[in-house]
């Protein structure tokens, strides 16, 4: 079971949910700026020209 956090006032609560979500979009940002993902990787799109060439460049390769 959870324990909830009891505030000393309104103003407390808030202050703490704003430093959470602040904290939040500053991780998110930093995980962006280092390029671990993109926003135009998406894994559902399978281009089978793409995927084509990529195998022709293996066998070049080898």
């Amino acid at each position: 079971m959870r324990n909830f956090k009891r505030y000393a006032s309104y103003e407390d609560f808030e202050r703490e949910e704003y430093m959470r979500v602040k904290s939040f979009y500053e991780n998110l940002e930093d995980i962006m700026d280092e390029e671990l993902f993109s926003h135009c990787d998406d894994p559902f799109d399978f281009d089978e020209k793409k995927a084509d060439k990529a195998d022709q460049l293996k066998e070049i390769e080898l």
